[in-house]
């Protein structure tokens, strides 16, 4: 999912290095958590977001997403109950794949946050009605989700409905967390200059899990659903494919640093 970046550089060259005050921050978040609780006990939490920048909501978003979840530096929220025991090995799925990646720096902490409550919903994902992710650089390495079924390894359609496999939970954090991944080891400015069909296609590939081959991406493209034609289920399959096909003969470092014009795909896609 296209990433909306936010912020300024500044907070997020701090958060890069490692620089942010441990006790500054949790000042600042005492300071939130509490305004966030009169908020609530007024029945009006959702106007916490007339009183705070944006950085302010996404570095702190902890506060609103109680329920907790972690697994070597991957963190996952939610403000829904669910249990530890069928998050973690949710986690340690999105770990690995994203350890097949020679940009993944693992000691680095990242947290995703799930979004029942609508206002949340509206407010970090940008509407509602929505199925997706959306992370943030700047302020924190933040991702946010639609609703999820954590035990079912799976978002939730508007209708209701778990999205279906391979698309699961596991990959949409593995994606997700992927463009933060990338904006980490480029900067901003080459992260936002990568063409689409690596901006979008890499976190496919890796969201996908190592046994993606091209092969199977191939297959995956040729009996997809038609109801996905023209749309951006399609694009990201094609995207995915493009990277996959390049990997098989090259290396990540040239395919973000070199690579070739999207015409050179062309003729995967002459069915």
């Amino acid at each position: 999912m296209k990433i909306t970046i936010l912020g300024i550089s500044f907070v997020l060259t701090l958060l890069l290095c490692g620089c942010v005050n441990t006790s500054s921050q949790q000042i600042g978040r005492d300071i939130v958590r509490a305004r966030y609780q009169e908020l609530s006990q007024a029945g009006t939490p959702e106007k916490i977001v007339d009183e705070y920048s944006r950085d302010v909501l996404v570095k702190e978003a902890p506060v609103f997403f109680p329920y907790h979840a972690s697994y070597k530096g991957l963190h996952v929220y939610s403000d829904m109950p669910f249990k530890e025991s069928d998050a973690v090995p949710i986690l340690t799925e999105v770990h690995l794949r994203l350890s097949d990646s020679p940009i993944y720096k693992p000691e680095r902490e990242r947290s995703a946050f799930i979004c029942h409550t609508e206002w949340k919903e509206k407010y970090y994902l940008g509407g509602l009605g929505k199925i997706g992710g959306r992370a943030y650089l700047h302020a924190a390495p933040h991702v946010f989700f639609t609703k999820a079924d954590i035990k079912e390894d799976a978002l939730i359609s508007p209708r209701g409905r778990p999205i279906a496999a391979p698309r699961t939970l596991t990959y949409y954090l593995a994606h997700e967390f992927t463009h933060v991944v990338l904006g980490e080891h480029l900067g901003m400015a080459r992260f936002e200059a990568l063409p689409d069909w690596v901006f979008e296609g890499y976190p496919d590939f890796v969201g996908l899990g190592p046994g993606y081959t091209a092969a199977k991406a191939t297959d995956a493209y040729e009996n997809r659903d038609p109801r996905v034609n023209g749309t951006m289920a399609e694009d990201y399959m094609r995207y995915g494919l493009m990277v996959a096909t390049f990997l098989e003969k090259s290396d990540v470092n040239t395919l973000l640093t070199a690579p070739p014009a999207k015409s050179s795909f062309d003729g995967l896609f002459q069915k």
